[in-house]
């Protein structure tokens, strides 16, 4: 991969971090804990990796302010999946 490409990706993975974060914080995620492909569980996945690869320990404490709201919706009913069916 070229050097440009490689900050058009870097870009766009930090865009799609800065999106979900922003959600987090003004509570307009999907609400919909039941499939790791997409909503909630989806998102989390991607944060938790991202602080990972990036070692950024603002996204991890982000992603884990995140899963306790939607490990509160597991518990209220809402039953989890590998997929978005």
């Amino acid at each position: 991969m070229n050097d440009a490409l490689k900050v058009l990706v870097a870009d766009k993975v930090a865009e799609i971090k800065d999106c979900i974060v922003g959600h987090v914080f003004t509570e307009r995620l999907s609400g919909v804990t039941h499939g790791i492909m997409g909503d909630d569980f989806g998102m989390l996945l991607f944060l938790y990796h991202y602080a990972r690869v990036m070692d950024d320990k603002k996204v991890e404490d982000v992603a884990q302010t995140w899963v306790e709201h939607v490990t509160e919706k597991l518990s209220d009913g809402l039953h989890a999946s590998y997929s978005e069916c």
